[in-house]
């Protein structure tokens, strides 16, 4: 009877129960055991794994910025641009909470699909495991929210400091 003994597991033993394991298969003289303990290995990996898990998520925070930066920019020169069609929307009814409605929705309309598809694929490669809370769908609406504020609030205040009612008498 020859019984080769593949990847035998221990979960939690103590090292008289492995001495003893070792020595039993020994002593029968059919296969040689030599015992490895993979703790060591399971940490370095998840050293690694870690590692360079905190690198993409430092890449993608990155990116990010740099892009709120552009879109900020982006929405700054298109409330300049666009003072005469609000100052028009102004004269024919709309109330400031209009327009800013109309700027944040357009906000909105900029930031999602770009924070969904970061979302998707931060998620499929698993960078945010670690952190479960993180994956919940709250955690993406407040994010989502956050980003829409932290957007919104430049051009907002670009915007309350014009006066609408003086572009509409200058034209």
């Amino acid at each position: 009877d020859e019984e080769l003994i593949q990847n035998t597991n221990f979960i939690n033993p103590s090292d008289g129960e492995v001495s003893e394991y070792v020595n039993t298969i020994n002593k029968s003289k059919i296969i040689n055991v030599i015992p490895y303990n993979a703790s060591e290995l399971y940490a370095e990996n998840y050293e690694s794994t870690l590692s360079s898990q905190a690198f993409f998520l430092v890449f993608f925070a990155i990116a990010f910025i740099f892009n709120l930066i552009g879109i900020i920019a982006n929405l700054a020169n298109s409330i300049k641009n666009n003072l005469r069609e609000f100052a028009i929307h102004y004269l024919y009814g709309a109330t400031k909470n209009d327009i800013l409605s109309r700027i944040i929705f357009y906000v909105l309309l900029i930031l999602i699909p770009p924070i969904l598809i970061a979302y998707v694929i931060i998620n499929h490669m698993g960078l945010l495991t670690a952190l479960p809370r993180w994956e919940s769908p709250v955690f993406f609406s407040l994010f989502v929210l956050l980003s829409v504020v932290i957007v919104s609030i430049y051009p907002i205040k670009k915007l309350h400091a014009v006066n609408l009612q003086d572009l509409i008498r200058r034209d």
